[in-house]
């Protein structure tokens, strides 16, 4: 209803429709409106309490559509955002709320450092989340990428990609919850950049690689020839146990691995892939033979007691790690000594610190550049994407045994 208030006395209201607002004239000429927004509704139906907004205009026009605008986002059913619900106290509530039970630790660690890092004080984290507007965020975004970094230096374009992809899905939950009207994470064009193309191991620092790890007591040699053969991540070679072997078949199932967790590895019952568990062969004489070697030799040291028999095909010796495997610390400690030692007589081969990651890399390169189609390489490798999309194929074995003969070729056995 419309109420206006003169200096003396209130003037007769004029009456509007039920639910419309109430605008009143003040002693001062200016115009004063209010509306209830949403009703808050006790057990026996009666009101528990009203969520209203007011607002005072020089001019009643602007007046009446300010609460027209309220009006119209109470007709598409949108609830009532407080003072508090700031952006960046949405997003934290969202990922404990709705992530945390679904995502791997390790993603879920991965997701609250982007953002407490690039979130929190940032300047979208006081944004009222139904005023953040697809500017808001576009400015964020290129600021980030010309300047966010800790020196300055600009943060990558693959940074801002996957902190949109965070971003999005919180926004488009609360548009469900009607918090806000519109995702405006679907309007903002992410900057772009170069992927960078990571380097790979020739074959001669492969073949030295695997020379002087022959000689060393770490199990480390069968690790470089087994990640080179099959492209295993360093945290699924770790969590192999023999079990996921098929020497039938000649195929390894990848269904688990070890990532570390606020500095302590964890045993994740899955893959780091959204696509579930994926095949890689083993089809060739080389590593079959190693494989079985490896075991006869494994043997031997579970009847000394040496090691615990928890099935691991790469376990820690007794008293090591009370897991039961070894962590990626050994790994890269043993790879960085096999690397200064290669560079030695008499092998003297300067092998680059790409990591045993850079294996990974290796085998990717090859089997890539040797006709094997992109899903195929896909599905060896285990990812859910190829380009920063959702692609999903499942492996077979045939596509598995596909990829093995370029890597025998490339190290000549």
């Amino acid at each position: 209803m419309i109420e206006e208030e003169g200096t003396k006395k209130r003037g007769k209201a004029k009456e509007r429709s039920n639910g419309e607002g109430t605008i009143r004239k003040l002693p001062d000429g200016r115009y004063w409106g209010q509306v209830t927004l949403e009703v808050e509704y006790n057990y026996d139906n009666t009101v528990k309490k009203q969520h209203r907004k007011s607002k005072t205009f020089d001019k009643k026009t602007d007046l009446q559509a300010w609460m027209n605008e309220l009006l119209d986002q109470k007709n598409k059913n949108l609830s009532v955002v407080t003072d508090n619900t700031r952006f960046g106290n949405y997003i934290r509530n969202w990922l404990v709320t709705y992530k945390k039970n679904n995502l791997k630790p390790k993603t879920y660690e991965g997701y609250s450092d982007l953002i407490e890092t690039l979130i929190i004080g940032s300047s979208i984290e006081r944004i009222k989340l139904q005023e953040l507007t697809a500017q808001h965020l576009q400015k964020f975004y290129n600021q980030l990428f010309t300047s966010g970094g800790s020196k300055g230096q600009g943060l990558s374009a693959r940074t801002i990609e996957l902190l949109n992809a965070i971003i999005s899905p919180c926004l488009k939950k609360a548009r469900k919850e009607k918090l806000i009207y519109s995702n405006v994470a679907d309007d903002i064009e992410l900057p772009k950049g170069e992927r960078q193309t990571k380097d790979a191991y020739t074959k001669e620092e492969i073949q030295a690689l695997l020379k002087v790890t022959k000689e060393m007591k770490l199990a480390i040699h069968n690790m470089i020839l087994l990640a080179v053969f099959t492209g295993l991540r360093r945290g699924e070679i770790l969590a192999l146990k023999w079990e996921d072997i098929d020497f039938v078949k000649k195929i390894i199932t990848v269904q688990r691995s070890i990532v570390q967790l606020n500095s302590k590895p964890l045993l994740q019952e899955s893959t780091k892939s959204d696509t579930g568990n994926r095949v890689v062969s083993i089809n060739h004489p080389a590593i079959l033979q190693m494989l079985k070697e490896h075991r006869e030799k494994q043997d031997i040291l579970l009847d000394k007691g040496t090691i615990r028999d928890l099935g691991f095909i790469f376990p820690a010796t007794m008293g090591k790690h009370k897991h039961g495997f070894m962590w990626g610390s050994s790994i890269n400690h043993a790879f960085t000594k096999a690397i200064k030692v290669a560079a030695k007589p008499p092998i003297s081969v300067t092998v680059r610190p790409l990591g045993f990651h850079g294996l990974r890399h290796t085998n990717a390169t090859i089997i890539s550049n040797n006709g094997i189609n992109l899903s195929t390489v896909q599905n060896h490798l285990g990812h859910s994407n190829l380009q920063a999309t959702q692609i999903y194929l499942h492996p077979d074995e045939e596509q598995a045994h596909s990829c093995i003969t370029p890597i025998a070729n490339f190290l000549n056995l």
